[in-house]
């Protein structure tokens, strides 16, 4: 009974709704160290950003945040280890640095996600080389603290520029602890059942290739790799791409394009200047790593509630929609030709009812590719899944030969070209119109 309790206490354990327990030991200068790393401000900043941004206007279960997905990815990335260290000699130093990778991997998101980046032209790839080298933030410290290098090999898997490969592939990949937790996770979540594969088969048939640097795909392991890559595929189609995520996220860049229109021409209710958000809408590419920090989800939600109540009716009116879940409605025009001339006509329908077409209506295009076969001009190995073919002339083929099924992957692009628009305004059937232009 007391080794039994002495156990639990060098242990600390996160309770997670994908992968259970996440067991850390406090007795163990690695494990302790991500433990600090975990409690860091930076870190604990992802408690406040949502994983899949503004997917809880459709699926009210998708509040879970990107902290939690990093400690999955952790959990993750450390099997992933332990599995490849069965065949292959990985020294406790490397191993420690990419697992300390995949905790951080997310650490430079913005708020809502990807949404927030892609209006910003920004990539939260760069923000988290920043924050990893930066010696003032807490994720330095910790690093450095364990050793001066630390932060610098850390970065370079992110990045992949390290030796061997495989480590950055662990993290970013066709096949990686990112991708394999997040399916998981968002599936869970969002109350779906297209995201679950076979985690533990397809961690057991992880293998790293003769050379040392590439991770490859045990023979037998194409029907777990198929179900791992349709799991992607249906998420896409039927949560990630969702008509009702899509137009709530459209609506977002919409209200950050009023925004941002408002902040370059200095009108006041847009916010005070030293305002983060201010700021960060201004100067993406010069705002000081301390504004972005303070920027998550929160702030987004703040801005909402004040812009509101502010002066600009079509910011007062965007935001009050978001808050108050009046979205708007999509037309796919997927096989609809001259969407170009169409689109024109629809945007004098909006300005007709007394909208600005600018912020009232859109066209949004959603494209991912579950999988592209093997092309000589792109071959990096990161970019496909090799298994392995014993007994044949070449020792690892592409996934895409081996399966008719990614074959039919390969050729089913998960995507959608959807108008985005108001239903009505005063008294007017705008859908209506909009449809009879569209679809006449």
């Amino acid at each position: 009974m007391r080794v039994q309790s002495a156990a639990v206490i060098r242990e600390k354990l996160y309770r997670d709704p994908v992968h259970d327990l996440i067991a850390l030991d406090k007795e163990s200068r690695e494990d302790a160290t991500l433990m600090a790393l975990i409690d860091t401000p930076e870190m604990q900043r992802l408690r406040r950003i949502r994983q899949l941004g503004l997917a809880f206007m459709a699926f009210q279960g998708a509040e879970h945040s990107r902290f939690a997905h990093a400690l999955g990815v952790l959990h993750i990335a450390t099997r992933i280890l332990t599995q490849l260290g069965k065949h292959q000699r990985i020294s406790s130093r490397v191993a420690f640095a990419t697992r300390c990778a995949a905790v951080l991997h997310d650490i430079g998101h913005g708020p809502y996600s990807h949404v927030f980046e892609t209006f910003l032209g920004i990539h939260h790839e760069s923000w988290t080389q920043r924050i990893i080298c930066s010696p003032r933030t807490g994720v330095n410290r910790v690093l450095r603290t364990y050793h001066p290098a630390l932060p610098r090999e850390v970065a370079a898997i992110l990045a992949g520029q390290c030796r061997p490969l495989f480590l950055s592939q662990i993290i970013a990949s066709q096949l990686d602890a990112d991708r394999l937790d997040y399916l998981l996770r968002d599936s869970i979540q969002t109350g779906v059942k297209y995201g679950i594969y076979d985690l533990d088969r397809l961690i057991y048939l992880l293998r790293v290739d003769p050379a040392g640097e590439n991770i490859v795909v045990a023979s037998g392991g194409v029907l777990p790799v198929e179900k791992y890559l349709q799991a992607r595929y249906h998420m896409y189609e039927q949560v990630y791409f969702h008509k009702t995520v899509r137009a709530a996220e459209m609506m977002f860049r919409l209200l950050l394009k009023r925004f941002a229109d408002l902040t370059r021409r200095r009108v006041a209710t847009a916010g005070a200047p030293d305002d983060p958000l201010v700021r960060l809408i201004r100067d993406p590419a010069g705002v000081s790593l301390t504004d972005y920090l303070d920027t998550d989800d929160s702030t987004i939600q703040h801005a909402l509630t004040r812009w509101r109540r502010g002066d600009d009716p079509v910011l007062a009116d965007l935001s009050g929609r978001l808050l108050d879940r009046q979205l708007f409605k999509t037309l796919d025009v997927s096989r609809v030709k001259g969407v170009t001339t169409r689109l024109r006509q629809a945007r004098e329908i909006i300005a007709g009812a007394g909208l600005d077409p600018q912020y009232y209506i859109a066209l949004d295009t959603s494209s991912s590719v579950p999988y592209r076969p093997y092309d000589p001009k792109q071959p990096e190995i990161r970019n496909h899944i090799l298994v392995e073919t014993p007994g044949q002339r070449k020792p690892y083929r592409d996934i895409h030969d081996l399966s008719p099924v990614v074959q039919g992957l390969a050729r089913a692009t998960a995507g959608r070209r959807r108008v985005v628009f108001p239903e009505s305004h005063g008294g007017l059937d705008l859908r209506a119109a909009i449809e009879r232009v569209f679809l006449a």
